[in-house]
C-alpha cells in the first residue's frame, strides 16, 4: 500500500506557506526522498516539476501563480502550468517505486503535533509512537509495562539487524558477569548496572536497547533514501540516454537533409550550366548559318 498520507493540506497554512518555504529552503536538506517545502520524507501526490524537483501536491497549491506559473522554490525556475493547473502536473511516478511499505512504517505519530513519523507502537494502547513519544511513553508509571513493537519499516532488512541488535545487548561484562545493558556517552562504551553505579555515576547513561533500535530506525531511514536516490539516478540516466538516442536520430535526418539539399543544388547548376552551353552553341550555330 502507498503511504501517502502523512502531509495534509491542513499542515501548509496561507498564513505561513512563505515564510515556511524560504525556512525550510535555508535549514532543510534538500534531497530527492524529501519534499523541497514541507520536508516530509513522505509524498502526499507528489509532482515533478520540468526542472526535475519534486513536491507534494499541496504544497505547490500555496505558491503564488503569476501568468500561469509558478516558480520552483529550490531552483527558481519558472515551471508553465497545464490547463488544469497545479494539479494537473505530471505526477512522479519513481516516488512511488520505493514508498511501497506497510501501511505503519509512514504514519504520523498519535501524540505529538510535530507530525513525526512512527516508528514504534504501543500493542495495549493501539497508538503509533514516534522516537521520542516511545521513551516517554515507556517512562510512565501507567504504561511503563505496555508492550511496545518496532514497526516494520524495510522487510527484508529486519531480521539480521534485530538478531544482531539482541546478540550485542547480551554480551556479558567482564568485571560483574552481568549483560551489558547500558551506554555511557561520555566514555563511548557499553556497561552493565553494576559499572554505572561504580564507574559512571555522574554519566550519562542510555538504555542500549532503545538507543541500538533509534540508531537502526535512522539507518534505515538513510537507507531509505539512498535506494530513492538510486532510483531517480537511473531513470534519469535512462531519460538521458533515451535523449541521446533522439539527438543521434535527428543529427542522421540533418545530414541526410544536408546531402538532399547538396544534390538539389549540384543539380540545378549542372541544369543552368547546360542551359547557357546551349543558348551560346545555338548563337554560334546562327552566326556560322549566316556567313
Amino acid at each position: 500500500m502507498f503511504a501517502l498520507n502523512f502531509k495534509t493540506y491542513d499542515d501548509v497554512s496561507p498564513n505561513n506557506s512563505l515564510s515556511d518555504v524560504s525556512y525550510n529552503i535555508e535549514h532543510g536538506e534538500r534531497g530527492d526522498s524529501k519534499c523541497g517545502i514541507c520536508l516530509s520524507f513522505v509524498f502526499t501526490e507528489p509532482k515533478l516539476l520540468n526542472c526535475y524537483h519534486t513536491f507534494c501536491l499541496p504544497c505547490l497549491q500555496k505558491l503564488d501563480i503569476n501568468d500561469n506559473k509558478i516558480s520552483c522554490p529550490l531552483c527558481t525556475t519558472s515551471i508553465s502550468l497545464p490547463v488544469e493547473g497545479v494539479s494537473g502536473l505530471k505526477p512522479y511516478p519513481y516516488k512511488l517505486e520505493y514508498v511501497k511499505v506497510s501501511n505503519e512504517v509512514m504514519d504520523a505519530c498519535d501524540l505529538c503535533d510535530d507530525q513525526n513519523i512512527a516508528v514504534s507502537k504501543c500493542l495495549d494502547c493501539k497508538t503509533n509512537l514516534c522516537s521520542k513519544c516511545r521513551d516517554y511513553h515507556g517512562k510512565l508509571k501507567t504504561s511503563k509495562n505496555h508492550v511496545i513493537q518496532p514497526l516494520k519499516i524495510i522487510e527484508s532488512e529486519k531480521l539480521d539487524q534485530t538478531e544482531h541488535a539482541e546478540a550485542t545487548v547480551k554480551t556479558k561484562c567482564k568485571d560483574h558477569c552481568k549483560e551489558l545493558t547500558l551506554f555511557c556517552r561520555p566514555c563511548n562504551t557499553l556497561l552493565c548496572i553494576d559499572c554505572s553505579e561504580e564507574f559512571h555515576p555522574c554519566h550519562k547513561v542510555e538504555n542500549l536497547s532503545v538507543l541500538l533500535q533509534t540508531k537502526k530506525e535512522m539507518l534505515l531511514v538513510r537507507i531509505a533514501s539512498f535506494k530513492s536516490r538510486i532510483s531517480f539516478l537511473q531513470n534519469t540516466a535512462e531519460m538521458v540516454e533515451l535523449k541521446e538516442n533522439n539527438y543521434d536520430k535527428y543529427c542522421l535526418v540533418l545530414k541526410q537533409d544536408v546531402k538532399v539539399h547538396a544534390t538539389n543544388l549540384k543539380d540545378m547548376f549542372c541544369k543552368t550550366v547546360d542551359k547557357l552551353a546551349n543558348r551560346n552553341l545555338d548563337i554560334i550555330n546562327d552566326i556560322k548559318r549566316k556567313i
